[in-house]
């Protein structure tokens, strides 16, 4: 059985089902085909984004050119839940990796409902606590931990905790070599290696062109990982 503490929070989750339906309702739907922008940095961001269809990777880039991917969104999570909070403009860019349907959701309505619901402002403050304790442990894999363990670690956090098949649970279809290098501070041909390598040790497996990983607790061990 998987352990979902593992898992990023699909932060849908934190609002009543009947506050979201009302919302998803009221948005504005917004399309991005693949490839293109959702937000860039510079932004002063006024609404939220719910992702109701597709996938997007959000990133930063460093002084080099390259993408820092931070994280991957797919339906039922939020883009940029953070900037409820922040009079900032934004610092991330978001990219559709794949046809995108998103719901635009104006940030004072989200505050206004978290102010009228304590229990929801809770909910919001044990999601960012979450959040900020997921940071603590990829930064602590990227500093001290090797490759190897940083790829498991990643694969862990990315696998989808609904669609298991026994003690195999997928990755997001969109997600590519690049994408993954770009989460652990390497490169996409490292990666490709590993992968390989950990294809051979049946730790993941490919079917339709999809990463599975195997998610046994006593093998994981050997990498110093759970």
């Amino acid at each position: 059985m998987l352990n979902n503490n593992l898992y990023i929070i699909k932060n849908i989750r934190l609002f009543p089902k009947d506050v979201m339906r009302d919302m998803l309702e009221k948005g504005e739907r917004l399309f991005f085909e693949k490839g293109e922008h959702v937000i860039i940095p510079g932004m002063l961001m006024q609404s939220v984004y719910l992702i109701e269809a597709g996938n997007a990777s959000v990133y930063k880039l460093h002084i080099d050119g390259k993408e820092c991917i931070l994280g991957l969104v797919s339906p039922r999570e939020f883009v940029n839940l953070i900037d409820i909070f922040s009079g900032k403009e934004t610092t991330i860019f978001c990219k559709a990796l794949t046809d995108l349907s998103i719901v635009k959701i104006p940030k004072q309505e989200i505050i206004t409902i978290v102010n009228e619901n304590p229990t929801l402002a809770i909910n919001l403050l044990h999601f960012f606590s979450e959040r900020y304790q997921e940071v603590i442990e990829v930064l602590e894999q990227v500093a001290y931990g090797k490759v190897e363990e940083r790829l498991i670690f990643l694969l862990r956090k990315l696998a989808d905790p609904l669609e298991g098949d026994g003690d195999w649970y997928p990755l997001p279809v969109s997600i590519t070599h690049r994408d993954l290098a770009g989460m652990i501070a390497s490169t996409r041909e490292t990666v490709t290696l590993l992968l390989n390598k950990l294809r051979q040790e049946n730790i993941i497996r490919i079917d339709n062109n999809r990463i599975w990983i195997y998610l046994d607790e006593t093998r994981l061990k050997e990498f110093n990982i759970c």
